[in-house]
């Protein structure tokens, strides 16, 4: 798998920290490949 960056806005980083405060996602990057 290959690294890529991303710029996301504060809010949308608060949304991602939330969903993996919730147990819905394991982390960040899970979030951000689920969405892409």
């Amino acid at each position: 798998m290959e690294t890529v960056q991303v710029r996301l806005t504060k809010s949308q980083i608060e949304s991602i920290d939330r969903l993996v405060k919730k147990g819905i996602y394991s982390s960040r990057g899970e979030a951000v490949r689920d969405a892409v």
